[in-house]
């Protein structure tokens, strides 16, 4: 699993798409299943060109996140040819984070805010 935050500056290097690519090449497991998360990857220029070489790879699950208007923009679909699933996500309610900060702090997994 490749997890790039590109908001964390210590992946600053990598906002360059032939620097990243070369990046997640190097750490791809051939034989098995590589899950690579990409968050905030509107922040890499020329990104869909990284995405598109990743996509023709048969061992590779990627995921894309990002909040700016671009990314959310009609522009992405033509840039990736349709070759994505869109999965839009609200933040929770007030009310859903309480419910589940209750389970996982029953559950130990979390202590205090």
């Amino acid at each position: 699993m490749i997890v790039i935050n590109f908001e964390d500056f210590s992946f600053d290097e990598l906002q360059d798409s032939k620097a990243l690519h070369d990046y997640l090449l190097k750490k791809l497991v051939d034989g098995k299943m590589n899950y690579i998360f990409l968050d905030e990857i509107q922040n890499v220029k020329n990104y869909e060109k990284v995405v598109d070489s990743l996509f023709i790879r048969e061992n590779v699950d990627l995921y894309l996140t990002g909040s700016n208007a671009y990314f959310l923009s009609g522009e992405l679909a033509t840039l990736l040819s349709g070759r994505y699933i869109e999965l839009k996500m609200l933040p929770l309610s007030f009310k859903e984070f309480s419910a589940w900060h209750k389970k996982a702090e029953s559950a130990g997994l979390v202590v205090g805010f």
